[in-house]
């Protein structure tokens, strides 16, 4: 009589089921926010942008000549081919898919960073924020002092978890 294996998951694999479960109750949370903040689509990006447009910090924006202007097109320019590896992935075959979602996390992180380069430059401040700590500090700081982000990216979080110190702003 043959026997029964039983293979259990590693911890390891444990480990990153917690992580990836963490990771989406964490965009599932998020999605369902938005759509019980702005509503669902078609509302949600106009009602998203008439919140954005209604906060005191936006209409502290002004229009200005810009001085790095080829610095910032060079920073969205990054920033744009980041997000096109995001959506390749997604819209590629299956085969692709599994090598897109190891490189996920990278991309979506550069397309984010290299934003933030640009929005420095703009606001002419790239000569002081660059490396990416303070790059998160200063777009930390400026996102919970100017009011100019909605629900729920003006929430910056100031502490450290491992020492049971935490604030939200």
């Amino acid at each position: 009589m043959p026997g029964v294996s039983i293979e259990l998951p590693s911890a390891a694999d444990e480990e990153r089921a917690r992580a990836f479960t963490v990771h989406l109750n964490y965009v599932s949370s998020l999605a369902s926010f938005l759509l019980e903040r702005y509503g669902p689509e078609p509302r949600l990006l106009p009602n998203l942008l008439a919140q954005q447009r209604s906060l005191p910090g936006f209409h502290r924006v002004r229009a200005r000549r810009f001085l790095e202007s080829a610095a910032i097109g060079r920073f969205l320019r990054i920033s744009w081919a980041s997000e096109l590896q995001l959506r390749l992935g997604a819209e590629g075959e299956t085969t692709t898919l599994r090598y897109s979602n190891v490189w996920a996390p990278v991309h979506a992180y550069y397309a984010m960073y290299m934003s933030l380069q640009a929005w420095f430059a703009a606001n002419n401040m790239g000569h002081l924020v660059d490396d990416h700590s303070s790059s998160l500090r200063t777009i930390s700081n400026h996102i919970s002092k100017r009011a100019f982000f909605p629900e729920p990216w003006h929430v910056t979080c100031d502490g450290c978890p491992q020492l049971n110190h935490l604030a939200f702003n």
